[in-house]
């Protein structure tokens, strides 16, 4: 809705006009940057088209996805669930990222795994499909598979807690209790 968006609520907390550089899926949690002016919107999309934006993920998974770099397609649309493919198919889009890190956790008494991602291109829904095709959905994600339902309400598991570029570097610690909310960047 429009007036319950990061977006709007922080013009009307800052009572200033914003800008949005990047964005979270709703279920998604952590840092979000917001521009101050439209000529540092224009730059930050400019660095991000250009792959010069780091960002980083927590993700809470079932199962453990493959360490590395992967690489899928996704067929252009603007429906959800997003169809994802390891084999190139003419029109589709280049998806990648790199499983940094995978070790085991517990999450409300359950066994599953906790990764660390870095978001090479930065599709709608990129992280999410690329994992359920890997058999590895994230928690409470029902739109792309998990069978787990017990978590935080309209919340998956996943979480941005890195984002830099240039001489600035943001970094927030992970917890999956807090990974509805999100943490704001004002530049």
């Amino acid at each position: 809705n429009h007036e319950e968006n990061v977006l709007t609520q922080m013009r009307h907390a800052l009572g200033k006009n914003l800008y949005v550089t990047q964005r979270l899926d709703n279920p998604v949690g952590g840092l979000l940057v917001l521009a101050k002016s439209k000529e540092y919107q224009a730059k930050f999309n400019s660095l991000l088209s250009q792959h010069r934006v780091e960002k980083r993920y927590q993700a809470y998974t079932e199962n453990a996805p493959p360490l590395g770099l992967q690489v899928h397609y996704m067929e252009p649309s603007d429906r959800a669930p997003r169809k994802m493919t390891e084999l190139h198919q003419e029109g589709f889009l280049k998806c990648e990222l790199v499983v940094e890190s995978v070790e085991p956790i517990q999450v409300e008494g359950k066994n599953c795994f906790q990764s660390s991602i870095q978001l090479i291109t930065g599709r709608t829904h990129q992280i999410r499909a690329q994992l359920a095709l890997l058999k590895c959905p994230l928690l409470n994600d029902a739109m792309y598979g998990s069978k787990y339902r017990d978590l935080q309400k309209d919340t998956i598991g996943l979480f941005c807690y890195r984002v830099g570029w240039e001489k600035f570097q943001f970094t927030l610690t992970s917890f999956f209790k807090v990974a509805s909310t999100a943490s704001l960047c004002l530049i």
